[in-house]
């Protein structure tokens, strides 16, 4: 037999159990814990700012004026190829196609632009050909083109990366930087990163930062 205590707590705990309101606040809690947690963890600093880089206007690969207007507002990874490159530029290639699918969930506000160092030789169509072999996404990645002065004068002096024609092994080929370099919202650099790993992690960490610091302050 069931003593007369045992259905009282019996009953007691039913009715407990059958409170809306417990439920209510079981939920909130649960929700509202996670979320307090998430606010008070502590984001990574964005990283510094290096440089402003200056105005500039160039050609992508489908022969249209392209340049800092059109990036006004965008995070972009910049990357310095040529086509016609013997040695470097086929493993920058493989890393920014990389670095483009690691950040397509920001495609509407990362890109990719790849200036090239061979400004004579690399025309827009033979910019076109060449993205095409590469098969990247022209709607995010552009390659840039133009007058040679003002492709190392852009790059010299705004990037601050090297440029130099240099014959190696009797082959022509032109010295560059294998860098990747992150630009902000206000065309200022914000971080050179190599080909490892490690950094390329970074990149991807730091683009992300970029994106959310300048969303957060609009």
């Amino acid at each position: 037999m069931i003593a007369q205590g045992q259905i009282r707590t019996s009953h007691w705990f039913e009715r407990l159990v059958m409170k809306k309101s417990l439920w209510l606040t079981f939920i909130m809690v649960g929700f509202t814990l996670p979320l307090m947690r998430s606010f008070n963890r502590d984001l990574p600093p964005p990283p510094p700012v290096y440089y402003q880089l200056p105005e500039f206007s160039l050609t992508n690969q489908y022969g249209e004026s392209f340049g800092s207007k059109n990036l006004k507002g965008k995070v972009y990874i910049a990357s310095f190829i040529f086509t016609s490159c013997p040695t470097t530029c086929s493993m920058i290639m493989n890393t920014s196609l990389n670095i483009q699918n690691r950040i397509k969930n920001l495609k509407s506000v990362a890109s990719l632009v790849t200036f090239t160092v061979d400004p004579e030789n690399d025309t827009p169509k033979v910019l076109e050909k060449y993205s095409k072999k590469w098969r990247v996404n022209p709607q995010n990645w552009n390659f840039l083109t133009g007058k040679q002065s003002a492709i190392s004068s852009l790059l010299i002096d705004g990037f601050k990366v090297p440029v130099s024609p240099q014959i190696t092994n009797d082959v022509f080929d032109i010295a560059h930087s294998e860098k990747f370099v992150l630009v902000d919202q206000k065309g200022r650099i914000r971080g050179y990163y190599s080909n490892s790993k490690e950094d390329l992690d970074q990149l991807v960490r730091d683009t992300g930062l970029v994106v959310n610091l300048f969303n957060y302050h609009m």
